[in-house]
Formats: structure tokens, sequence, C-alpha cells
């Protein structure tokens, strides 16, 4: 067992995506999704003096700070931040059930991290630069680039986002319609920020923030593009606890038992071997036309369990050549079962639809959908082919692997 007592810590709550070049890998925040838009440039709104009141008093509670819970969701993905001042800080990742996925802890010195990567716990340690000159310990909060997102992770650390020489330069403040958010009676502040050459775009902030608690409940973030592009995304904040509840010992870290040190994570590998009986899916899973589906109705067939979405660019480019094999062999016994990781329906039945993929389709909801979860599966496009006996014949076979692997299980007696 192996137990550290953190007494400085530095984590930024900033954004980042993972990609290769032959995957889509989980993401922790998905980019900003768009949609055309031809209108003209919204004109800034004044400034209201109570607005800009309402954000100033808001940092200053922030600042005040002791102690700080709460769940931050994004796009499906759900982060257990807690924060213990002045720079103590536990990220927790959460699966869609709300159990404990990943945790990382930021110290002055160095970053552990915790995943499950496959079956068994894995942790690592990286030395961490000491803070720059000037800086006090919690301004290391808003380190750059590792989870949550920036403007959150410099107001958690205190610091003015939209302050001379932040990130953004604020052109307006104004105060939106008062309303009740989860319970919570909330008071929006809308603040647009100045365009410039690293930032060509106009982008408003509205931060929903909490009238009896003082601190935010929600981010929205709105971008309107040169090309007249308009996108938007919602960060929000739930279960919200404010000097409650934690103490130092609440940021011990102790590896679990079993848990091995690393020099780095092993990568991600789907759930299945073949020779084996896949697992069952769960319980209750109908596909996108409401039909109960389970593997026992593909029993006599080869069928490709492809794990896919709309919005993945290797599923997309690997389309032509499942409709291909599809075409070719559904005549001897071939066919597919697809696995959505779209966020919602509406793209996923409009891309079936205009594409012609005739396969039944499962919905599963993104990375942290009960099936991908039960599956490991960390990065798609993803594939099990099954067998005619019901187990698996191949795992992985795409691209000029598929078609061989088909032919094989077909040829299987």
């Amino acid at each position: 067992m192996h137990t550290i007592k953190f007494r400085y810590l530095a984590i930024g709550l900033g954004l980042f995506a993972t990609s290769i070049p032959a995957f889509a890998q989980a993401p922790m925040t998905p980019a900003i999704s768009t949609q055309p838009n031809n209108t003209p440039p919204t004109p800034v709104p004044a400034t209201d003096p109570q607005a800009k009141a309402l954000f100033t008093q808001t940092l200053d509670r922030y600042r005040a700070l002791k102690s700080l819970s709460t769940v931050y969701e994004r796009s499906g993905r759900k982060q257990l931040i807690e924060f213990y001042a002045p720079q103590s800080l536990k990220v927790s990742g959460l699966d869609s059930l709300g159990a404990v996925t990943s945790q990382t802890f930021y110290t002055d010195t160095e970053v552990i991290s915790l995943r499950k990567p496959n079956d068994t716990y894995e942790w690592t340690t990286a030395t961490r630069p000491p803070a720059a000159d000037g800086k006090d310990a919690r301004s290391r909060v808003a380190t750059p680039a590792t989870t949550g997102g920036p403007i959150f992770s410099s107001i958690l650390a205190g610091i003015d986002p939209f302050a001379d020489g932040g990130r953004y330069k604020a052109t307006s403040y104004t105060l939106g319609t008062p309303t009740t958010v989860d319970g919570v009676a909330v008071t929006p502040v809308a603040i647009t920020t100045e365009k410039s050459a690293t930032q060509p775009f106009e982008t408003t902030l509205t931060f929903v923030i909490g009238k009896q608690d003082g601190l935010i409940h929600s981010i929205e973030t709105g971008i309107k593009l040169p090309n007249g592009r308009e996108g938007k995304t919602a960060e929000n904040f739930t279960a919200v606890k404010a000097d409650a509840g934690l103490t130092e010992a609440s940021f011990n870290f102790t590896a679990p038992e079993g848990a091995t040190k690393v020099e780095q994570f092993s990568r991600a590998q789907v759930r299945a071997k073949v020779g084996e009986l896949p697992l069952a899916l769960p319980t209750g899973t109908k596909d996108i036309d409401g039909k109960d589906i389970v593997f026992e109705q593909f029993k006599g067939k080869v069928t490709l369990v492809d794990f896919w979405a709309t919005w993945c660019g290797p599923c997309i480019a690997e389309l032509p050549n499942v409709k291909a094999n599809y075409d070719k062999y559904k005549g001897q016994g071939f066919d597919v079962l697809g696995i959505s990781l779209d966020q919602t329906i509406p793209p996923l039945t409009k891309y079936i639809k205009d594409k012609e993929m005739p396969w039944r389709q499962v919905y599963d909801g993104y990375w942290d959908g009960p099936i991908a979860t039960s599956f490991n599966v960390r990065a798609i496009p993803a594939t099990i082919l099954i067998g005619k006996d019901g187990k698996i014949a191949a795992v992985g076979a795409r691209g000029d692997k598929l078609e061989p692997a088909i032919q094989a299980a077909l040829a299987a007696q």
C-alpha cells in the first residue's frame, strides 16, 4: 500500500481532448458543436453595474472559500471536484452510475494519477516544476490544460479571467432573468468578450449564480465564428457544497489493494476474447426502433458488433468498408449490429437514413453508456466479430483485416 499526505496541491481545470489518427478516444471534454448561421454580428449590450457587481461578489466568494465539493458535468462527462484551501484538490472521474473511475491529485511537486484502464488499477507519479516566482499557492489551481474548464479553474483560484492580462477581455456585463435550477434560485450574468487575433470570434459566457450560496451552478459558452456558424456548450455544477465536510485527510492518497505503480498507463483493451462467449448486453437493451435486442437473436449468423459514432472521423472513414462487406456477405449469413456512442439520438437517426445503413442500431449514449462501459470501449471504432456459434471470432477487425475475418468466420463449422 502506498499512502501520501498532500499538503500542497496545484491543479488546473482546463480543456483537452485526446485523439490519434486511427481512433477517436474518450476525451475529458468534447469540442463545441456548431451550426450554420448567417446572421450579422450581435450588437454588444451596455454594461449593467449590478451585473458586474454580482460577478465581483462571486469572485470574492470563491477567494474566501475554505473548501468546496461539486460534481462538474459537460456533455455527459462527470467529475467530482474537491478543493481544500489554499491548494489541496482532488478530481475524480465518475461513470454513468456515479462510481469513481479515476482520481488525480496535483501537488506543488508532483501529479499522482489513479486509473483502471482494464481490470486492475494502475497509478503514476510525475514531477511538477515549482511555482513561478511571485505566485501564491492558490494561483496554481489555475494551471491550464488539465481538467474541468479554464474559466472555472481561474475562478476557483481566485483569479478574474476577465481582468487585464487574463484569458478574456470583457466588453459588457448584463443580468439575466432570475430563475430556478434544480430547486436552487439563481441569477444569470452574461459577459461578452472582445475579439482578438488569437480569438477571432464573438463569445458570450453566462454564469448562473446561486442567490443564497453565491456560487456558480453552470457556465454556458456561446460563440459565433467568422463564417457565421454558431456553437454553444454548457458546464454544470451540481451537489455544490461549500465549507462543509472536507478536511486535509480527505486528500490523502491510498493506492487500492492490488494497484500497480507504472511508468505509463496500459492501453485500454476491449473486454472480449477470441473463442469465448461475449458479455451479455445489459438487461433491457433496445435498438433505436424500441425493439428488445440480445446477442442470441444473431446466433447462426456471423455478426459484426461495431462501436462507432457520427462525430468520429475514423468511424466514418471505415463505414464504406463495413457497408461493402455487409452488401457482399449478407446473403451468406453476415450481419452488423451498430452500437452508437453519439451524444444524442437525432444526429444518429438522420445519419443512418442519409447513409442508408440497414442494420440494427443501439444508442448507447456516449462514452459512459452501459454497453461501452461493460465492454471497456475507450476508443472507436472498436469491433467484435461474433461467429455462427455465438463465440467471438475476432476482435478489432477493420480495414483490410475485416473481410478475411468475415470469410473465416463464415467458413467455420
